[in-house]
């Protein structure tokens, strides 16, 4: 099975061992498939074309649901071709009809367990865990392999938005032109608050608001987000138009970035938005 990308016409008997068993230490992909359907002999090509080449990561079985009425009613087959992607046991994802070879790796891609998933899963879980530091190392390592990976720059960008803001901006710069992608809000709002960290307090004018944001700036360096939030609440109550509605965007893109899980948002958002309306 390990050396083998392609198992051709399983039978019942063998399906325990060729597939559930298999799964466990490789995905399955199963092609439910019969000799007298015409898209089913448009895909299978493809699919053992796709098996070879992604050998290390995945085996292809093909059922002739004909021959396997009790599998293929096992498994609902109402329709073929039936493609199913077994691991540990299970079916994961699926898809019946033929796709396109294009269509075909993308969603291999999005479904088959790969190790830089895995390690990007990884650092979420160090980072979520508050063990920054691991986080970080391993979020370096997949931007260093895959540097145009958008994903990996934006979440380096936003550990590293505080701690050291220019390697933050030298992460987001080769972005500030992707208003069609979906992660321009994420980008977007970013930028807007690295430009609020570099601010200097010099630039600020003379108002009722200055102090405030002040304070909002200096408690932001120093990553102290409750100060941050009431600051910010604060000068939409005093001053809500001070330095061009400073309360406005700075406060849009600072609980963008908190989230809605984060403690300070809970405890702050609702407030804010509310004089942000008010």
């Amino acid at each position: 099975m390990t050396n083998t990308p392609t198992i051709f016409n399983i039978t019942a008997a063998q399906f325990e061992q060729a597939v559930i068993r298999a799964s466990f230490e490789k995905p399955v992909l199963v092609d439910f498939w019969a000799p007298w359907c015409g898209p089913c002999r448009m895909i299978g090509p493809i699919l053992e074309k796709l098996a070879a080449e992604q050998s290390e990561t995945w085996s292809l079985v093909k059922l002739n649901t004909d021959e396997n009425p009790d599998i293929s009613a096992r498994y609902q087959i109402r329709g073929i071709p039936a493609v199913k992607l077994f691991i540990a046991g299970d079916v994961v994802a699926e898809f019946t009809g033929a796709l396109p070879e294009h269509a075909l790796r993308k969603w291999l891609s999005e479904n088959i367990p790969s190790q830089e998933k895995k390690l990007f899963e990884e650092a979420k879980r160090h980072l979520a865990a508050g063990e920054t530091g691991a986080g970080v190392a391993l979020l370096e390592e997949l931007f260093a392999d895959n540097p145009q990976q958008l994903e990996y720059a934006l979440s380096l960008a936003e550990v590293l938005l505080f701690s050291d803001p220019n390697r933050a901006s030298a992460l987001l710069a080769p972005h500030q032109n992707a208003k069609l992608s979906s992660e321009w809000p994420r980008i977007s709002g970013l930028t807007n608050l690295l430009t609020w960290l570099i601010t200097p307090p010099d630039v600020l004018p003379e108002g009722t608001g200055k102090p405030i944001l002040e304070t909002v700036l200096v408690a932001m360096r120093q990553q102290d987000f409750a100060t941050v939030a009431a600051g910010l609440i604060e000068l939409l109550q005093k001053d809500r138009m001070y330095f061009n509605e400073a309360a406005k965007t700075l406060g849009v893109a600072f609980f963008s970035y908190l989230g809605f899980v984060h403690p300070v948002a809970k405890q702050y958002r609702r407030s804010f938005d509310m004089w942000l309306y008010a």
